[in-house]
């Protein structure tokens, strides 16, 4: 019998029996740290409407304590405050490392009160430059670069602001600048209403962080929260809203006491005050205010009176010089009667007119605390009979 030997050939099979004596389910054997993704509130550029009755979304209602306000430096203040019907606007970028689809609301605080809903807005690059090119019908960034000799650039305009988003930072994984998978963007518009602002003393004041103690500002940030109520905050601001408007006048020899001239010799002379009237900004939040300055007619309490023409002396027979500060006003000018059929504007303001005239518009400003001095000559007409011992000196104040 022939042995037939079985060759396996290519892989051999190799069995291996395994004995499985336990079998161990446990809990917490993969941990990960706590993750990141509350989000950030960056500031990208902040804008105005005061005093500006013509903004694009619909008129603005006149201001109320101060009866409005003077608007010729292009929405700029040197403090921090707002009247009523005047907007506060904020661009913010938002960024949340878990992603843009975890940031769920965005709102404008003021104090302990979400006020405004933000509304999320999208970048509008277009190609801009001088005036009657055709840098804004260039269609892409490549195409408008190759106009910058021309004077174009590729921006994005918000309010007529050009927009810098490589101002948003890098943070972990997310890149500087906007980035659609971790950032939104957020415009905030906030009107300004008659109750900010009101402090009611019978109520505690409600505990707000950044506010100082017994401060009358208001703090205003935005917040923007994610799907799972994490919040992130921009920098807290502190505005004074609706702030009450004072001025101080008084003359440099008492609060109660007139301005006096010189005793004249006779008509046809020009005599000069032997007092200066002073005008004090006392109003609160730091407001800065624009002055002008007016005068009645005098009448004689002796009649009948003539001077030159009629029963008073007018009230351009008088005169007036300023300064604020070190800036004096040398010329003099008449002081003028009011009227209240006029507007205000920063040259007259219901025909009272400036305390500087003779400088520059944005010098007649009267500092918060800051002190203005006015000088006073009166030239006596011919014929002049009479005393004219009673007139009024008026002053115009409005916020910038």
């Amino acid at each position: 019998m022939k042995n037939r030997n079985l060759i396996l050939s290519g892989i051999t099979l190799v069995v291996l029996a395994m004995l499985v004596t336990t079998v161990y389910a446990g809990e917490n054997l993969i941990t990960t740290p706590p993750f990141d993704h509350e989000p950030r509130v960056y500031l990208l550029k902040k804008d105005f409407d005061t005093c500006d009755p013509n903004d694009e979304y619909g008129s603005v209602p006149p201001s109320g304590r101060q009866y409005g306000c003077v608007d010729f430096l292009c929405d700029l203040r040197w403090n921090e405050y707002a009247f009523t019907g005047e907007r506060i606007r904020e661009l913010v970028a938002v960024r949340d490392l878990a992603g843009s689809i975890d940031i769920l609301s965005s709102y404008l605080w003021v104090d302990t009160d979400p006020v405004v809903k933000c509304n999320q807005v999208e970048p509008n690059f277009k190609c801009y430059g001088p005036e009657n090119s055709n840098c804004p019908n260039i269609p892409d960034e490549t195409t408008c670069k190759q106009w910058e000799s021309a004077g174009c650039y590729w921006s994005w305009k918000w309010y007529g602001h050009d927009i810098d988003l490589t101002q948003i930072p890098q943070k972990g994984p997310a890149p500087q600048g906007y980035a659609t998978l971790y950032d939104k963007l957020y415009e905030c518009i906030l009107t300004v209403t008659e109750n900010m602002g009101e402090v009611d003393s019978l109520e505690p004041e409600p505990e707000v962080v950044g506010r100082p103690a017994g401060s009358e500002e208001s703090c205003v940030f935005v917040r923007a929260t994610d799907e799972i109520d994490g919040y992130g905050d921009s920098p807290i601001q502190q505005w004074y809203f609706n702030p009450a408007i004072s001025v101080n006048v008084y003359t440099s020899d008492g609060d109660n006491t007139p301005i006096q001239f010189e005793t004249p010799f006779g008509a046809g002379q020009t005599v000069y005050s032997t007092n200066t009237l002073k005008i004090k900004n006392e109003a609160e939040g730091g407001v800065d205010l624009y002055v002008w300055i007016a005068g009645s007619d005098l009448i004689s309490p002796e009649v009948p009176a003539k001077c030159p023409i009629s029963n008073v002396l007018e009230s351009d027979n008088i005169e007036y010089r300023c300064k604020i500060g070190t800036m004096f006003n040398n010329p003099w000018h008449d002081l003028e009667n009011p009227n209240d059929k006029l507007d205000c504007t920063k040259e007259a303001c219901q025909a009272a007119t400036r305390l500087l005239p003779d400088w520059d518009p944005v010098l007649n400003v009267l500092g918060n605390q800051h002190t203005a001095e006015c000088w006073f000559r009166l030239n006596w007409p011919v014929p002049c009979i009479g005393e004219f011992t009673d007139g009024m000196i008026y002053i115009y104040a409005r916020a910038i």
